[in-house]
């Protein structure tokens, strides 16, 4: 994060680089930064919480590296407990609600006049994801142990991943 922040960012073109002005690599590569930093922070939220706390919090917490990362890690798990399915698809979708409230702040940091446009849809989605959840939590069937995949495993984040999103983002 030091490295983007303090090396590659200052070296990054402040101007458009295209006709319509829209690609202002600088900009992009805040936008990248900023999600570095989100997923590094939910990363010490799930190494001080550990997975042992039950899969409702490491979701929650899991949500603020990565919710498509803990979607898979418990898709995998659903695979080896099948019985245990219906609770592990509600952990991801509570994961799945943290990555809404994380859009709404990253909204609210880079362009705060959308957050009248957007928070209304986003918030619907974090809600509606989060009550599925919760339902889905609530409905753990009998069987072996739910197996709590460590979401703490992985590194905080993925350099390759970052530049892939800040050009996706940039595609965009």
């Amino acid at each position: 994060l030091v490295f983007m922040s303090a090396l590659i960012l200052p070296l990054m073109p402040t101007v458009a680089i295209d006709p319509w002005g829209a690609l202002v690599p600088a900009e992009i590569w805040l936008i990248a930064i900023l999600v570095a930093a989100l997923s590094l922070v939910g990363h010490g939220a799930v190494r001080a919480l550990g997975p042992e706390q039950g899969l409702g919090v490491s979701a929650l917490a899991g949500g603020l590296v990565s919710s498509t990362a803990v979607g898979l890690l418990f898709a995998r798990s659903a695979k080896q407990s099948p019985t245990q399915s219906d609770s592990l698809a509600g952990a991801a979708l509570l994961a799945s609600a943290v990555m809404a409230a994380r859009t709404l702040v990253l909204i609210g940091i880079i362009q705060p006049s959308l957050l009248g446009y957007l928070a209304p849809s986003l918030t619907c989605l974090g809600c509606t994801l989060l009550i599925g959840g919760v339902i889905l939590l609530r409905r753990i069937r009998p069987g072996p142990a739910v197996p709590v995949p460590d979401v703490v495993a992985a590194a905080p984040f993925d350099l390759f991943l970052t530049l892939r999103l800040a050009a996706v983002i940039g595609v965009v």
